[in-house]
């Protein structure tokens, strides 16, 4: 990613952040690419606190605008989301109200479950938010 394509999508990620109730959240674009190849995006939080870090990868820079947006939108979702996940580890597995077997079943399905939902909320929800202003390329 080049410093302006950070730049750009720095400013576009915190116009979508406020947006979607994240103004008091530190939300930060990473220059590393996901973990995962066939991730296009992916967001990671710090327990207990509102700070994220968003990295993209190369199949994000070959979406159409439209899918673009609805990628981030989904990203910055998980910020509302994924705390629940910290509590499941902190209350339940850390405490050890369930074993880690329990635990990675209900995390499982936890996580699951929110990915098809955020998936859903994203799509319903992504065309009421401005498109990124650069082009496919990532440049304006």
């Amino acid at each position: 990613m080049t410093d302006k394509q950070h730049t750009d999508l720095s400013t576009y990620v915190r116009t979508l952040a406020d947006m979607l109730g994240l103004k008091d959240a530190v939300v930060e674009i990473s220059r590393d690419e996901p973990e995962r190849e066939d991730c296009a995006a992916n967001v990671r939080g710090v327990p207990g606190r509102k700070f994220w870090s968003v990295s993209f990868g190369p199949r994000f820079w070959e979406m159409t605008a439209d899918d673009k947006r609805e990628t981030i939108v989904h990203e910055l979702l998980h910020c509302h989301m994924d705390p629940a996940l910290d509590h499941v580890r902190t209350d339940l597995y850390e405490n050890r109200i369930v074993g880690h077997q329990q635990y990675v079943l209900i995390y499982d399905a936890m996580l699951r479950t929110f990915e098809v939902g955020i998936d859903g909320i994203a799509h319903a929800i992504a065309c009421h938010f401005p498109l990124p202003e650069w082009g496919e390329d990532g440049t304006k």
